[in-house]
């Protein structure tokens, strides 16, 4: 996953990850860590403010054992399922998916 960061996002991009310090150090790129608000439209209004370009998820709770509480993990696979429609898949494996924030958002937004 840190690869496909590495190789397959510019410089100048930046990723919301559970783990920022870790994604910072691990790949240069600005990183922050999501929050958990009842409504999805203040993630995005987040999302916008740090002009976050992608999303990284946890699908493997295993894989973060006594390192994150469990509901946090939860709480942003269901924001996903929820707005599939404005979230691009771009990298898949067994522990993290990757998703591309903004570009189907971005286009609604302007033909409001």
């Amino acid at each position: 996953m840190f690869d496909y960061i590495n190789d397959e996002t510019e410089e100048d991009d930046v990723i919301v990850f559970i783990k920022p310090r870790v994604m910072a150090m691990l790949t240069s790129r600005k990183s922050s860590v999501y929050h958990t608000p009842d409504d999805d439209q203040e993630l995005f209004d987040y999302f916008d403010e740090i002009s976050a370009t992608h999303l990284v998820v946890v699908e493997n709770d295993d894989a973060f054992l006594y390192a994150e509480i469990p509901s946090r993990l939860v709480y942003i696979r269901s924001f996903v399922e929820r707005n599939k429609d404005e979230l691009t898949p771009v990298f898949v494996n067994n522990d993290f998916s990757i998703y591309r924030v903004g570009s189907s958002r971005q286009l609604s937004q302007k033909s409001s």
